[in-house]
């Protein structure tokens, strides 16, 4: 029997469907497709009336799509706040691993991960880039160990799933250290690299502060810029609470952008609020996250900027109430 892939574009995604495609290996199944999914390509109306072949099909990191039941076999695996989440007692063909408060997509499907001591060593590091907790500003930033450079190269290689099914296939059968000198892996190093460097200049000019009752956020738009960086501005601004981060995505000739908000993984919070139940207050279209972090695609950037003020003036009523309450 034949199965099929379906998991996120980012490493998280990588790792989870690497995961469930060892699994299906392991099991004597044969690899149909590996596709790469995103929110803006595949929105609700699209993914739950996807047309699954009837065959094995594995979809990690994603929301849960009402098509699946279609599929000769299913399994679904992730750990966003979902807008659905079927009951598992009325499932018959197929098998649901879901954790809201686990860090990553890995992290949910580790009891497989332990099939392969590769994919079982990498689960940390889904969880670390996933939930954004690296150790400092400068490991976000500069992604030096081996693992990190390949989220690099995943991140950095969005229009050629040709070679992140490669790249999927990869990291089950060789360490990191090993995938590092591939051409296309060390390219999106070198590339990612010079991004970064004309983030920290272009954040020194342009970060916008918001700052109200001891709450700082800080505003960064890098729309119509190839470059951004979601953790350089905590770099150059180490002080802010949150960030709000607006940059194009592709394809570049879209007015289409991306809007995350996220704490500053590097200070200690008396309380916490949830960011993705506030993102989805304030804005009315399709969101998604978690407490931490939470990201929605927009129109346009104008609408990405009255967005941003508007999320920056709750984000800090919000917190502002929720220390109020505690003390």
């Amino acid at each position: 029997m034949k199965f099929s892939i379906y998991t996120h574009g980012d490493f998280d995604g990588l790792v989870s469907g690497a995961i469930g495609y060892n699994f299906c290996k392991e099991v004597g199944l044969s690899l149909d497709k590996i596709t790469f999914v995103e929110y803006s390509t595949y929105p609700p109306e699209v993914w739950d009336s996807y047309r699954f072949d009837p065959i094995v099909n594995v979809v990690t990191d994603f929301p849960y799509s009402r098509a699946l039941p279609s599929s000769d076999f299913f399994i679904w695996a992730d750990h966003h706040q979902e807008r659905f989440v079927p009951d598992s007692s009325e499932i018959t063909r197929g098998v649901c691993f879901y954790d809201s408060d686990a860090p990553s997509c890995a992290r949910v499907l580790e009891p497989l991960a332990k099939l392969n001591p590769l994919l079982e060593s990498l689960v940390p590091w889904a969880d670390m880039v996933d939930s954004a907790r690296y150790e400092s500003a400068e490991q976000a930033v500069l992604m030096k160990d081996p693992p990190l450079r390949v989220a690099v190269a995943m991140s950095q290689t969005f229009n050629d799933d040709v070679f992140r099914a490669e790249l999927l296939k990869m990291i089950c059968q060789v360490p990191p250290d090993q995938i590092l000198s591939h051409p296309k892996v060390d390219d999106a190093y070198r590339r990612y690299t010079w991004k970064q460097e004309r983030s920290i200049d272009f954040l020194q000019k342009n970060l916008v502060l918001y700052e109200d009752k001891d709450v700082l956020v800080g505003i960064c738009s890098f729309v119509g810029y190839k470059f951004s960086s979601r953790y350089a501005a905590f770099l150059v601004q180490p002080n802010l609470d949150f960030l709000i981060h607006i940059r194009s995505i592709p394809p570049w000739d879209s007015p289409a952008v991306s809007l995350s908000v996220s704490y500053n993984p590097w200070k200690e919070f008396d309380c916490v609020i949830p960011l993705h139940e506030i993102l989805r207050d304030v804005y009315d279209g399709d969101s998604g996250g978690h407490v931490r972090v939470a990201a929605a695609v927009l129109p346009n950037a104008q609408a990405a900027m009255e967005l941003a003020r508007k999320l920056a003036q709750v984000v800090c009523t919000r917190l502002t109430t929720a220390r109020e309450k505690v003390t």
